[in-house]
């Protein structure tokens, strides 16, 4: 029960999936947010709701509303869908995503 009520309402920032940017990467801001958001249109449709609904701060129980998953698998799924993002923005140039891991 705790742990489930934890995870109500977590929210992800943007920091977490795309970290500071580094010398050879992005220059802005602006950049930055596109290349994730070009990033997370490479994911499967579910991944890419589920994520883009986490951005949008909503809680795993929404998430899980919306999707039709459970709330476990909401939370399984965010984790993996970030280490994804990561691995990809690393393949992309922009660096700093191994102090998240």
């Amino acid at each position: 029960y705790r742990r489930r009520k934890q995870r109500r309402g977590v929210t992800v920032s943007i920091d977490d999936i795309a970290p500071p940017l580094a010398d050879d990467g992005p220059q802005t801001d602006d950049e930055a947010v596109q290349l994730l958001y070009s990033c997370i249109q490479e994911l499967s449709k579910l991944d890419r709701a589920v994520i883009l609904l986490q951005l949008e701060q909503k809680s795993y129980q929404e998430i899980a509303d919306v999707t039709g998953l459970s709330e476990g698998n909401v939370s399984v799924r965010i984790v993996r869908i970030k280490h994804k993002l990561r691995t990809l923005l690393e393949e992309r140039g922009y660096k700093g995503a191994e102090r998240y891991e």
